[in-house]
C-alpha cells in the first residue's frame, strides 16, 4: 500500500469527537474544557511542576490555561494531535493533570505530561501513560513516540524509562521561562519495543488495545462517546 501519508490527520474521528475518553482501574482521560482552566493554572503554576517544563509559566492566570485549553482542543478537533485532561473516577469534573500526544511531520509522536503535586506517588501517572501509548500505537501509525526530559527530573525519567523509553541524544535546552539552559534528554520508544513489553503484560492490558483498534475502526462509535477500557512529575513537551 505505499509508505503512510504523514500529511493526513494522525488519529482517526473517534478521538476527535470531544465525546471521546480513556478509562483506566482508577482514572478517566478526557478532553479539556474551559472550566478547567482555574484548576489547571493553579496546579500546572506551582514551582515543583512548572520548573520541569519550558512552556508553563509560574504564576500561571487562568487566562493563559484557557488560552492552552481552546487550543489543545482545536488541536484535538483537528486530528493531528491528542490531549486530554487526567481526573478521578470519582471526580471526573476536576482535572489532576495533562498528557498529550502530538503528531509530528516525520509520522512520530510526541509525549507531554503534568501530574498535580498531591497526587504524586500513586501510580497514577504510570497508569495514565500506559493507556496513552496504547492510544498513539494502536490508533495511528507511528513508527515511535519521543519525550524530551530535564536530566534532573528523576520521577519522569524513571517512569519513562520503565515503559521501555530509551535515551537517544543528549542536549542542553535553553528555557527562558525557567531562565537558563539545562542539561536535557530525549527519549523514544519505537512501536516493535512497545509490543514486546505489552506482550509480557497481564492479559487485561490486551483488552485496552483490542478495545481501542476495535473503535478506532469505526468511526460512528467515536460519535455516540466512545470509551476505552483498560487495566489498570512532568515531561518538557508540556501538554
Amino acid at each position: 500500500t505505499g509508505a503512510p501519508d504523514w500529511r493526513r490527520p494522525m488519529f482517526p474521528d473517534l478521538i476527535t469527537d470531544d465525546a471521546f475518553r480513556l478509562e483506566t482501574s482508577r482514572l478517566w482521560l478526557r478532553w479539556p474544557r474551559v472550566a478547567d482552566a482555574v484548576t489547571i493554572a493553579k496546579l500546572a503554576g506551582v514551582p515543583a511542576v512548572s520548573q520541569f517544563t519550558t512552556n508553563v509559566p509560574h504564576p500561571y492566570h487562568p487566562k493563559q490555561a484557557e488560552d492552552f485549553i481552546l487550543g489543545s482542543r482545536r488541536g484535538n478537533l483537528s486530528g493531528d494531535q491528542s490531549v486530554l485532561a487526567i481526573t478521578c473516577k470519582g471526580k471526573p469534573g476536576e482535572a489532576i493533570g495533562m498528557i498529550g500526544l502530538h503528531g509530528r511531520s516525520n509520522g512520530s509522536l510526541a509525549l507531554g505530561f503534568w501530574l498535580a503535586e498531591p497526587f504524586w506517588n500513586q501510580g497514577l501517572l504510570a497508569e495514565a501513560l500506559d493507556e496513552t501509548l496504547a492510544l498513539g500505537f494502536v490508533t495511528t501509525k507511528a513508527p515511535r513516540i519521543n519525550a524530551m526530559l530535564r536530566d534532573d527530573n528523576e520521577k519522569s525519567r524513571n517512569l519513562l524509562e520503565s515503559r521501555g523509553f530509551t535515551i537517544t541524544e543528549s542536549l542542553r535546552v535553553n528555557m527562558p521561562l525557567r531562565g537558563g539552559i539545562f542539561p536535557c534528554s530525549k527519549y523514544a520508544l519505537n512501536r516493535d519495543g512497545w509490543q514486546a513489553r505489552e506482550l509480557k503484560r497481564f492479559e487485561p492490558r490486551q483488552s485496552a488495545t483490542d478495545a481501542a483498534k476495535n473503535q478506532s475502526d469505526n468511526p460512528v462509535s467515536g460519535k455516540s462517546g466512545g470509551v476505552i477500557r483498560g487495566a489498570g512529575v512532568a515531561c518538557l513537551h508540556t501538554c
